[in-house]
């Protein structure tokens, strides 16, 4: 899948392997489908994935460490345009700030394509 089409769970799941968490599925149970609950390992318990795409104390340290400037698309309405300062010219778009950033963070960490886990196509 596209680095630029990555939303939601997809998106904080490819961040989170992108910093080097230990990232996974927990099954759980559903009267109406099976669903799994992404999960990081810290060695000690699993705990939910941070919302780096819509949670700013989530994601904002990641943009300043990582230098991602953010700014509004000026030929896009409602659209953020986001590139790592030292990331050889790496840039995402998203409609919001977080997005377009988290984004550009995976795609320079695991570069434009990633292999979607199965347990995010049931």
């Amino acid at each position: 899948m596209k680095t630029a089409d990555l939303v939601d769970m997809q998106l904080d799941y490819f961040v989170a392997a992108s910093i080097g968490l230990s990232v996974g599925f927990v099954k759980c149970k559903s009267r109406m489908k099976p669903c799994h609950w992404i999960t990081v390992y810290d060695g000690d318990d699993d705990f939910p994935i941070p919302k780096y795409s819509t949670d700013w104390s989530a994601g904002g340290p990641i943009i300043e460490e990582h230098r991602i400037l953010l700014q509004p698309s000026l030929d896009r309405p409602n659209v953020w345009l986001a590139q790592e300062k030292f990331g050889c010219g790496h840039f995402k778009y998203g409609s919001t700030a977080l997005i377009a950033a988290m984004r550009c963070f995976v795609s320079t960490k695991l570069g434009d394509e990633v292999d979607l886990p199965f347990e995010f196509q049931l």
